[in-house]
């Protein structure tokens, strides 16, 4: 038997059929008119799809499990349930976004109200039977046995509201087509700590009934957030949609809106919050950890109260969610309307080694593989637990064994016990001793075996400890210097973010701020605590990033009450000492003194041990491009809008190169490369002011208001949010393994409406595209 629900009957449709399989609209659907307030105008397919949405709504749905249900429970007749969730299916620039601002001018609130449930126990008496109940009472007035155990539900206050759960960039999106489309609308954003504490406040005055959306941002909070008088949340309470569930503990919402689902990746536990109805937004689909459907380990009265309380999803696996209700237009009917451009796949494969198979090889996990491609050294190093500064010392590394490591150890060991001898048989200047002992200890600590002995060599002269025992403190010094230098440049990086990297509330006059040392985050004095006590100050034993032990007395810096580390980084002395390449060397230039663009380097030699930048340089250049293959391609994904009209750009008219890499260190690299070939960029990170800044810059073409033609973004950060149908060139700079996330940084561009034709353009190197092309 195959699940059922009611079918709207408004369209003249039976009352109750099957509807798990998708549901297709296509132009003999009925449309939906333009929303009163709503300033814009429906295309066909979106008015289309308005009705079907209006319609669920209004209707409750009377829901019955699969069989594997059934048979979890030994075959009892299943409890009936009401259908209150649905999948929007859309592809990439349907305009998901609009037609749920729509949404809200048509319906603010569903009318539909939940399925009052009578539970009664039958026989309470005999253990056989004790858990048996017989729902007495639903809209419909009909009857069903279920499995419930006794137990009083409660009635919920409802919040004629709608609910927005998103990443930061989905709802910078939403709250530029509300002002848009929908300006008489009222919106509160939660998007911190700060935020979550007045909108608790909020919520208990009256001014929460003026309230038409309310965005919520899927992140995480500290590990110290507590309610007024509620115990410290647990770690697995940290999402700030849970602590948002149990401000909100005792009520419903007329609508929960789940935006971009498969990007943010929200757990149960974080996403347990009652609505009259659910939709899930989504163009791609992935594996999630959503399971809400009833299981033998999952108890009975659990499952009622998910249940009766209309849960966000309710889903047993993947692939049963994706087979609930799923709504989208017919893609002929998707066609016959686009008004955009075509698109066309270019791949560019340049020389280079093996390191990406050399890697698999040893079994190193793909997405560790992929950061090394990529250029991400140092953040596949750090998910390995090693530090290195290359693909090579990476691969030597992984391959170095234990025993190998001993004889190392023995080798250096030998060496700093020869040179002490040859050293002591010398005449030395006074308080050398001291120096050369200075100078093995440092030693001792050195990762390069060659550095060493050669080192070592140097001290055993006679005549020349000294001088050579100094040398061996400076490179180390300088070693020392350039890993500091790192991160300290890190650190900067977090700064400009003008936010706590835990809890996200910005700084302002009076925060007390901390540096974490070792991953260089800078947190506020809040998040350094736990407990609710905060006179007794026990700190945080963890690094909040990378979950590491750490001791709060040597790792927690103290920055201050006035955070002012730019500052500090225009300190030349400061400058000097860490990121000069020698004595004497001038700082580098700070950022309002950078060296003026030219139109283009005027050579690409000093690229040429980095064949994937050059190449990027050439393409943004126009020049020719040394590369080993370069040509049009097949479609590299599936899902995209398929545009009719091929509109080559015209002469004159300036490119816009948009480009994706799937790590921050690998965005960097290409920054600093074209910033040492002149070529005026925007990088997309720090706070929402600056990466709308960027996002402003790049969609300008008036030179005199800042604007670029490289946008550079990390797409497992900003793969998603962005209305970029200037762009001309988009560029994977690395094959991306996540087939999910190349699709939504493709649907970036391909948008509809566009002017020109677009083109992607990966770029691989040779080993790399044995392996994964």
């Amino acid at each position: 038997m195959g699940p059922v629900f009611t079918q709207p009957t408004a369209y003249g449709l039976k009352q109750r059929c099957c509807i798990f399989e998708t549901r297709a609209l296509t132009a003999e659907d009925p449309r939906a008119p333009c929303p009163k307030g709503f300033l814009g105008k429906l295309w066909a397919p979106q008015a289309t799809l308005l009705s079907y949405m209006l319609a669920l709504e209004d209707c409750p749905y009377m829901r019955v499990e699969t069989p594997k249900f059934a048979e979890s429970f030994k075959g009892d007749v299943n409890p009936l349930l009401q259908f209150s969730c649905a999948r929007i299916a859309a592809k990439f620039s349907f305009g998901k976004t609009v037609l749920c601002v729509a949404l809200v001018c048509a319906s603010p609130c569903p009318r539909g109200a939940p399925t009052p449930l009578n539970i009664l126990t039958i026989d309470g008496g005999a253990s056989s039977t004790k858990n048996r109940l017989l729902v007495t009472k639903t809209v419909f007035k009909e009857q069903g046995r279920g499995v419930f155990p006794m137990m009083t539900l409660h009635h919920h206050s409802l919040i004629r509201s709608t609910l927005v759960v998103a990443a930061p960039a989905v709802i910078s999106q939403w709250e530029d087509c509300v002002r848009t489309f929908a300006p008489h609308l009222t919106v509160f954003t939660v998007d911190n700590v700060k935020a979550l504490r007045r909108f608790h406040a909020l919520f208990q005055s009256p001014e929460m009934g003026s309230i038409d959306l309310v965005f919520l941002k899927a992140g995480k909070v500290t590990t110290a957030f507590a309610m007024e008088g509620e115990p410290q949340l647990k770690a697995s309470q940290r999402a700030m949609t849970k602590a948002f569930a149990m401000m909100t503990e005792g009520h419903i919402w007329g609508r929960l809106i789940v935006d971009d689902f498969d990007t943010i990746r929200l757990a149960t536990e974080d996403i347990f919050i009652p609505a009259l109805f659910t939709w899930v937004i989504s163009a791609t689909w992935r594996a999630t950890t959503v399971c809400q459907t009833p299981s033998p380990a999952l108890t009975v009265e659990s499952f009622v109260q998910q249940n009766c309380g209309l849960p966000i999803l309710s889903a047993a696996s993947d692939g049963l969610f994706d087979n609930i209700l799923k709504l989208h237009c017919d893609d002929q009917y998707v066609h016959d309307h686009i008004n955009t451009t075509t698109i066309t796949f270019r791949r560019i494969t340049v020389e280079g080694g093996n390191a990406v198979g050399i890697l698999q090889d040893l079994g190193v996990p793909d997405d560790i593989v992929e950061m090394a491609a990529a250029g991400a050294v140092e953040t596949a190093a750090e998910r390995l637990g090693i530090k290195v500064s290359s693909v090579g010392e990476l691969i030597e590394r992984v391959l170095v064994t234990q025993t190998e490591k001993y004889r190392k150890a023995v080798r250096t060991l030998d060496r700093i016990v020869r040179a002490r001898a040859a050293a002591a048989q010398s005449d030395l200047p006074h308080n050398s001793l001291n120096e050369i002992k200075a100078a093995r200890n440092a030693l001792k600590k050195e990762d390069d075996e060659a550095v060493v002995e050669q080192t070592l060599a140097r001290l055993g002269r006679p005549g020349t400890a000294f001088k050579n025992a100094m040398h061996a403190l400076e490179e180390w010094a300088m070693k020392s210097r350039d890993e500091h230098g790192r991160r300290l440049q890190r650190m900067r990086e977090n700064v400009r973010q003008e936010k706590c990297q835990v809890c996200t509330v910005p700084f302002d006059g009076g925060s007390e701020s901390y540096v974490v040392n070792c991953c260089q985050i800078v947190i506020c004095g809040h998040c350094t605590l736990v407990g609710n006590d905060r006179t007794r100050r026990h700190y945080i034993s963890r690094c909040p990033n990378c979950a590491v032990n750490i001791d709060p007395k040597r790792h927690l810096i103290y920055v201050g009450a006035d955070l002012k580390l730019e500052a500090a980084l225009t300190d030349k002395p400061l400058i000097e000492r860490l990121f000069c390449a020698g004595d004497g060397a001038p700082p580098p230039p700070s950022d309002g003194e950078k060296t003026p663009a030219a139109e283009r380097p005027c050579d690409y030699t000093i690229w040429d041990g980095e064949p994937r930048l050059r190449a990027l340089l050439q393409l943004i250049n126009g020049d020719a491009i040394q590369s080993v293959f370069d040509g049009e391609v097949p479609a590299i994904v599936e899902g995209l809008l398929e545009g009719r009209r091929a509109a080559p750009i015209p002469a004159g008219v300036s490119h816009k190169y948009l480009i994706f890499a799937m790590h921050a260190e690998s965005t960097r690299q290409i920054s600093v490369s074209l910033e040492m070939a002149n070529v005026a960029h925007a990088l997309l990170r720090g706070s929402r002011k600056e990466k709308d800044e960027a996002v402003r810059r790049f969609k300008s073409r008036d030179p005199a208001d800042g604007s670029v033609n490289v946008l550079i973004a990390t797409s497992s950060r900003d793969c998603a949010g962005l209305h970029l149908p200037e762009v001309t060139s988009l560029v994977l700079y690395h094959h991306h393994i996540d087939v999910q996330i190349a699709k939504q940084a493709i649907g970036r561009a391909q948008r509809v409406g566009r002017k020109y034709s677009l083109e992607v353009v990966e770029i691989f190197s040779e080993g790399e595209f044995g392996r994964f092309g």
